[in-house]
This record gives C-alpha cells, sequence and structure tokens, in this order.
C-alpha cells in the first residue's frame, strides 16, 4: 500500500522549492481578464524549467489570533477551477521529515 493515498479534492503543497513567480499578470481571453504568474524552477540537472500558473482564485491568510476556530485552515478563499466554484482551505504542517507543507482541501460550492 502506498505511503500517500490521494483522495479527491484533497493534496499537499510543497515550500521550500526553488521555483519562484518571475512575472505575473492579466491576459485577455475572449473578453474576460485572466490572470496569471510566469514562474521558474529548475529540473534534476539543474536547467531552468518555466511554466505558466493560471490564478484560479485569491487565497487569504487566516492570522492565529483571528480564526473562530484554533483547529480551522491556515489559508481559505473562494477559487474557481473549469468554472467549477469550491472553497479552498489549507494548514500549514511539517511532515515526518521535517519538510515544510500546507495540506489543502478543496470543497464544491453548491448554488443556492
Amino acid at each position: 500500500m502506498p505511503a500517500y493515498e490521494d483522495k479527491n479534492l484533497e493534496g499537499a503543497l510543497f515550500t521550500g522549492s526553488d521555483t519562484s513567480a518571475i512575472a505575473k499578470g492579466p491576459i485577455t481571453i475572449e473578453g474576460e481578464k485572466k490572470y496569471f504568474v510566469l514562474a521558474v524552477g529548475r529540473d534534476k540537472n539543474g536547467e531552468p524549467i518555466h511554466e505558466l500558473l493560471y490564478s484560479a482564485g485569491r487565497i487569504f491568510h487566516n492570522a492565529p489570533e483571528k480564526k473562530k476556530n484554533p483547529k480551522g485552515p491556515d489559508l481559505s478563499g473562494k477559487i474557481k477551477v473549469d468554472g467549477v466554484p469550491y472553497k479552498f482551505a489549507g494548514w500549514n504542517n511539517i511532515s515526518s521529515n521535517g519538510k515544510e507543507y500546507v495540506s489543502a482541501k478543496l470543497t464544491e460550492e453548491t448554488p443556492f
């Protein structure tokens, strides 16, 4: 059995990589502004890898002193992926080998 099991609408976002944003801004597609980030990282040989990332929405930091529930998410926001609205929740964690990451969960928003 694998150590990590893929779960629908859940994942892990790892920090401390050598990837960084080098540019960001809007590109208009069919009359609608879409926001992008140009990121650069390195492959296993140290060669640069450029990637264009599409913004699904804004994520906000939830300061510990302002949380209603201490176990609530450290990061949250409303996003849209492939036209589907979700609530994003993220918790800062440290893996068993000491690597920092954000445990992420999406919840599909249902219209009233």
